[in-house]
């Protein structure tokens, strides 16, 4: 009977994981949604997971550890544009460590229609007080 209650049991700590992960990404996609329509945002940013980078695995990482944000529409970024937006992500400290905790160890940044963008290992950005 222990390892049935041992097994279910990481089954529903699985599913709660799996949640919290969804409503971060819905989180940020509402966030992006609300700026892009206010005019505070000149591009519409919508994030997803994706399969990551495993030579960026760390001891929280799941599978589809990559946090991947496209940017859909409004003014189409340069290069050095789309990599701002992975700095300003990467200048808060509590959504890196919120990305880490949740699974992911990747976060990537594409143009609409650029299939390579860019992306960074997320534990070199984990600030540490």
């Amino acid at each position: 009977m222990g390892i049935f209650a041992d097994w279910i049991y990481k089954i529903k700590e699985w599913f709660h994981n799996l949640n919290e992960r969804n409503s971060l990404i819905t989180d940020f996609n509402s966030s992006a949604r609300s700026a892009f329509i206010s005019g505070l945002a000149p591009t519409f940013l919508k994030a997803q997971s994706s399969r990551g980078d495993k030579s960026f695995s760390h001891q929280y990482s799941q599978f589809n550890s990559g946090f991947r944000i496209l940017v859909m529409g409004g003014k189409n970024l340069t290069r050095e544009e789309l990599i701002e937006v992975g700095r300003v992500i990467l200048s808060n400290n509590p959504l890196v460590r919120n990305l880490i905790i949740n699974g992911f160890d990747t976060l990537e940044i594409n143009g609409e229609n650029d299939t390579f963008g860019s992306k960074w290992k997320l534990k070199d950005y984990l600030l540490l007080t």
